[in-house]
């Protein structure tokens, strides 16, 4: 997965499989992946969808059109398909350091001069050669226990055994001179490795994209290229993929803009409940100064659909045509399910939805620790 999104992703890459373990264990008995939480998303959604009947996240039927389906997958962007070089049953002999880049000799005698490497395989057996430093399993935490900056940092999502875990960029892959080590711990299910790869695979393909280290990637950028291929960075577990306005919800939660509901160790989006001002307004001023002088005159409770309007006007410098296209758009476009109605209070899913429409906070810049880089 890792090298099906650095092609994606525009970067020719080479995949060396050493082993028909994977392929054989793909084209046996099925295993069944069951799950209620929805957590679905990106290339595992599309494998679901390609490879067996797609009904949520039931049970996938695993057959040999797996492989194809991963070719498959590397030509999402037609002109991208033979970006994807794949090396059947040869391993790696040698790996060397010269001249800013790394030599890689197989056992067929086959050579390559490569900028960056990844070393995916169960025993770092890349890192031994090159002596470099495998670092431990990628650090991942539970979503109950983010502070709010890491929330912002968010690069991966995955659900093992009904527990949400989620890691930001410093925890997820170790690299020393260009040599990338992805080291996680053995069992986790099918779509749980399947979302971490494609993860992996989008941070080794910007740095090489990018010609630079990961301590200089731009976290919105990184993060956005994962939104593109629908990677799930939502740990709600009551927002389903296939929810309308998905990508809307994913890049404000990415901002911090709203607070998440918890109980019993999961958290919840909660889209129909009100928005309460003094959850936004921090961060909205922050995000957006001139929404300052807004609040010098209004000081409500709750957001109305009407306040939130005029609060989006300061932020995203429109004028009352706003107002307009708003009401136009509400239930052909939007599909919003209560009917347009300026005096009523405003419900999170549709704060969420009109803010990342027309004021964009999601591309306020931030740090890789998720702090707000304010110019």
């Amino acid at each position: 997965m890792a090298a099906a999104q650095a092609a994606i992703s525009g970067v020719p890459t080479v995949w060396v499989d050493n082993s028909s373990t994977w392929r054989k264990s793909l084209s046996t008995a099925s295993e069944s992946v069951q799950s209620d939480l929805m957590l679905d998303g990106g290339a595992w959604k599309y494998i679901l969808r390609k490879t067996s009947v797609y009904e949520g996240i039931e049970a996938l039927r695993r057959d040999s059109t797996f492989k194809r389906d991963l070719m498959r997958l590397s030509s999402m962007q037609p002109a991208k398909k033979e970006l994807l070089t794949v090396i059947h049953q040869q391993d790696i002999e040698k790996v060397s350091e010269s001249s800013k880049s790394w030599e890689i000799k197989l056992t067929n005698k086959q050579s390559f001069q490569v900028k960056y490497v990844l070393d995916a395989s169960k025993e770092s057996k890349l890192c031994r050669m090159a002596n470099v430093k495998a670092d431990d399993n990628v650090k991942v935490l539970r979503s109950t226990v983010l502070s709010l900056p890491q929330s912002r940092a968010l690069i991966f999502v995955g659900e093992d055994q009904g527990e949400i875990e989620v890691a930001y960029l410093h925890e997820v892959v170790p690299a020393e001179n260009n040599l990338f080590v992805l080291k996680a711990k053995e069992g986790y299910n099918l779509p749980y490795r399947v979302a971490l790869g494609q993860t992996v695979g989008a941070v080794v393909s910007y740095c090489a994209f990018f010609k630079t280290s990961t301590d200089k990637i731009d976290l919105r950028v990184l993060q956005n290229e994962l939104l593109m291929y629908r990677s799930r960075l939502l740990p709600c577990v009551d927002i389903s993929v296939e929810d309308k306005h998905y990508s809307s919800l994913q890049r404000i939660f990415l901002t911090g803009i709203l607070p998440l509901n918890q109980k019993e160790g999961k958290l919840y989006f909660n889209g129909q409940d009100s928005v309460k001002l003094a959850d936004v307004k921090e961060e909205l001023k922050r995000l957006f100064s001139r929404t300052q002088l807004w609040f010098v005159d209004h000081n409500p409770e709750y957001l109305t659909l009407k306040s939130t309007i005029s609060l989006l006007k300061f932020a995203a410098f429109r004028g009352d045509e706003l107002d307009k296209e708003i009401e136009q758009k509400w239930k052909k476009e939007f599909g919003f399910e209560q009917d347009y109605n300026p005096e009523r209070l405003i419900s999170k899913y549709e704060f969420a939805v009109l803010w990342d429409k027309y004021a964009s906070p999601f591309w306020v810049k931030r740090s890789q620790n998720g702090d707000a880089i304010i110019r």
